[in-house]
């Protein structure tokens, strides 16, 4: 996800269903963007906690529920597995109202939106699991493509699929 939209410094990376932190630790530490977690369990959000303590890194945990946590300050939002049903259609209708303001993107890894956002176009990307969508919002432009940094793509690889650091 961090190599595809590709997330830069000037992103706010938000992933709704947190866990232990994973993504907002690595987007932290790969890209520079500012960078939040929301996790509905306690016991996730203290481990995500001690995670960024341990590492000095400058990122926010927040215990909520992703239907009304805030989320206006979003431009990249991640979500894993996270909800379906009514709840994934609140929290993506609760997107949609960022994107009336600013255009967002939106990455899902094991679930579809497709059915839920026909506000959002779906990038065309070689990949089973991971989905991302530009949202397309009248009076809103169109987010501008950015080139993939190659530092980035060495660096995220290198996490990604555990090789040794050159």
């Amino acid at each position: 996800m961090l190599i595809e939209v590709p997330v830069v410094a000037d992103d706010v990376v938000v992933d709704l269903g947190a866990g232990l932190g994973k993504v907002v630790l690595l987007a932290r530490l790969l890209t520079g963007a500012t960078a939040h977690g929301i996790e509905l369990q306690p016991a996730l959000v203290h481990r995500a906690r001690q995670a960024a303590a341990r590492h000095a890194l400058d990122v926010r945990f927040s215990k909520g529920d992703a239907r009304n946590a805030p989320l206006d300050d979003g431009t990249v939002f991640f979500m894993y597995l996270p909800f379906t049903g009514p709840v994934l259609s609140e929290v993506v209708g609760r997107l949609r109202t960022v994107a009336t303001r600013r255009a967002i993107v939106v990455c899902s890894l094991g679930v579809d939106i497709d059915r839920e956002a026909p506000w959002l176009c779906r990038r065309p990307l070689d990949s089973f699991w991971l989905a991302i969508y530009d949202s397309v919002t009248r009076d809103v432009p169109p987010r501008p493509r950015r080139d993939r940094s190659p530092l980035l793509g060495q660096a995220a690889e290198t996490v990604a699929f555990e090789r040794p650091a050159l």
